[in-house]
């Protein structure tokens, strides 16, 4: 009979291998319950997830393609060890071991998602899914990133940030909110006060804009007046240590897929302004750079041009599957571009996630201000029982909510006109948007936009009844959605 000095090993590796998939598990979904928020707690639940996979490097931005290495070698090394544990306990369990260590198998899954789908499943937020997704592989990642100005002005505050490999990733907000700041911090145009960037596993936070492989289009054009398109296209490549021909090359083949072959032989002067910006994004896609770097490049543009460059754009960058980060003001701009929208204020980011989500849900009354044209409706009032109270009108919550103080907000898609509602309201104005129409009401809970389709017409002074659908309850002191 085998002595019991050949199962020594047994406890310790049985032990390991667990401890290897359970307790990064079990961390990560208590991470769940702390960050029950997905957008004030994402990014500390990813960095979360990247332990509980055991490529705490990951989190600092490695490729996918070393990040997928890792984890089939962690993957194969955990399943020799566990048949190695079956062969050890095969004499005393027989054919029994092999079932008993195949029950280890799904502990071998990357408890990591199993964590995010279980993050997802308890908020609920099912349609968020690919993007959270995504977000656990971060490329670029900013952490804790300050920036103060020697006058004591604080332009960002401990922000941080996270891209994924091929993202698109736009920065939201007003102006003076720091989106063009942090993108200057991640060109190393500003050096930051505190926190640090990495980029593809490097950190870059002291490098110089020439070490860190970076393209960058501004909002105004910054073209050599001196050199023709080609040549101004081509110049970024001469100090990458090209050979002429390839440089050529790689000029011919941005100015065919640009459609910018009429162009090349004139200077700067010559070009109409959106010719300017389609050579200036020309220049800066030309290097093949690990990251797009965008500052308003559509700004000074006319609307259909804006229209025609807004889609190049997204469709070069998704046919050179470069991680991009984008700044504007422009909420329509951000939302037809963007996998990740990142709304800013203040210098702080107040959500960030797929754009039908911010949309859907914003975080907080600045959010669901600033998303939206027009904006959302906001009705305020209070919580009693198990409804919403506002002058003149009730109406019945299908949730429990705390009781006291609210503000209820709906988007104008949301508001219908209905003959027997209880909530009435007076027509003031009707205006006239070609698609559709945004009928503006008078209620005793306050003014209400309405759209409708635009063969829908309402005299001014009417009196109409309103449904409401999908409301949102914030409170009127945070601002923090209920």
């Amino acid at each position: 009979m085998r002595s019991r000095t050949g199962y020594a090993f047994v406890g310790p590796a049985l032990g390991l291998l667990i401890g290897v998939n359970v307790f990064p598990l079990l961390y990560s979904i208590a991470l769940s319950f702390t960050n029950v928020d997905l957008v004030g707690g994402t990014w500390k639940f990813v960095g979360g997830l990247n332990y509980a996979v055991a490529f705490k490097f990951a989190q600092y931005g490695a490729a996918l393609r070393t990040t997928a290495l890792f984890v089939c070698t962690a993957v194969a090394a955990e399943l020799v060890l566990g048949f190695a544990l079956a062969l050890a306990l095969k004499d005393r369990f027989g054919g029994r071991a092999f079932v008993l260590t195949a029950l280890l198998v799904p502990m071998m899954l990357p408890p990591a998602v199993i964590a995010l789908f279980w993050k997802l499943v308890l908020n609920g937020h099912y349609h968020n899914l690919a993007w959270a997704a995504r977000g656990a592989m971060s490329f670029l990642v900013c952490e804790g990133l300050t920036k103060v100005y020697a006058d004591g002005t604080c332009a960002v505050r401990a922000l941080d940030l996270r891209c994924g490999e091929g993202e698109f990733t736009v920065l939201l907000g007003p102006s003076g909110c720091g989106k063009t700041t942090t993108l200057r911090m991640v060109a190393g145009l500003e050096q930051p006060t505190a926190g640090r960037i990495v980029l593809a596993g490097a950190d870059i936070t002291g490098c110089s804009p020439a070490e860190r492989d970076v393209g960058f289009a501004f909002q105004f054009y910054a073209l050599y007046p001196h050199l023709k398109v080609e040549d101004n296209i081509g110049f970024p490549l001469e100090s990458m240590g090209l050979s002429r021909r390839e440089r050529r090359q790689r000029v011919a083949d941005m100015v065919e897929r640009l459609g910018l072959g009429a162009l090349i032989g004139r200077y700067p002067r010559q070009l109409a302004g959106g010719d300017q910006q389609w050579v200036a994004l020309a220049r800066a896609m030309v290097r093949r750079p690990q990251l797009y770097l965008m500052d308003e490049p559509l700004g000074t543009l006319d609307a259909d041009l804006r229209l025609e460059l807004r889609a190049m754009i997204r469709a070069q960058q998704l046919d050179a599957g470069i991680a991009t980060v984008y700044v504007t003001h422009d909420q329509e701009e951000a939302m037809s571009l963007a996998d990740q929208v990142v709304v800013m204020d203040e210098g702080r980011i107040r959500q960030r996630g797929a754009a039908a989500w911010v949309y859907d849900q914003p975080a907080d009354l600045f959010v669901a201000r600033f998303i939206g044209s027009p904006s959302m409706n906001f009705i305020a009032g209070e919580v009693r029982g198990d409804c919403f109270a506002a002058p003149g009108w009730v109406w019945p919550l299908a949730e429990p909510v705390r009781p006291g103080p609210a503000t209820l907000g709906v988007r104008a898609e949301f508001v219908r006109p209905a003959a027997n509602a209880r909530l009435r309201a007076e027509v003031v104005r009707d205006e006239y948007q070609g698609a559709c129409r945004y009928i503006h009401l008078r209620a005793e809970c306050g003014r209400l936009v309405m759209r409708v389709p635009a063969r829908q017409r309402l005299a001014v002074g009417a009196a109409v009844g309103l449904d409401l659908d999908r409301v949102l309850l914030f409170d009127p002191t945070s601002g923090k959605r209920l």
